[in-house]
Parts: C-alpha cells; structure tokens; sequence
C-alpha cells in the first residue's frame, strides 16, 4: 500500500478513502476489447475439464453399457 493511502487512511478514515477513490474514477470508461484473458480462458477450461470428470464419475452403466462389454470382448 502506498505511503499517500496510509497516510489518508490515518487522518481521514476508511469512508474518506473510498470517497477519494470514488472522485478519482467518476469519469472514466471502461474499454472492453472483446478478448478473453488468458486467466479467464485457462479458468473456464479447467472448469469444463472438472465438470466433465465428476460427469463420468457419476455416471451409472445402464445395460447397454454391460451388453456391449460383452460383445465387445
């Protein structure tokens, strides 16, 4: 943390602090690119990679399963 938010903090408080940054960012705009990050897009598969793993554990063979066990063996 910064020496200037310390030191605000101390003779101001929390609330004067998110009122400072609240001023600082009033005007600004946000600008989206229309690309994932490469956080989000590892996250999101990994995520799919782990729903698809607990899916398969979770399933329970039907009798089609075991009847092309057999057959296939």
């Amino acid at each position: 943390m910064s020496d200037f938010i310390r030191a605000w903090r101390q003779t101001k408080g929390q609330s004067a602090s998110v009122s400072a940054f609240d001023r600082l960012t009033h005007h600004r705009h946000i600008m989206e690119t229309g690309n994932q990050s490469i956080r989000f897009s590892r996250s999101a598969a990994g995520a799919k990679k782990r729903i698809e793993a607990g899916e398969q554990a979770r399933r329970v063979p039907t009798i089609w399963d075991r009847a092309r066990t057999i057959l296939m063996t």
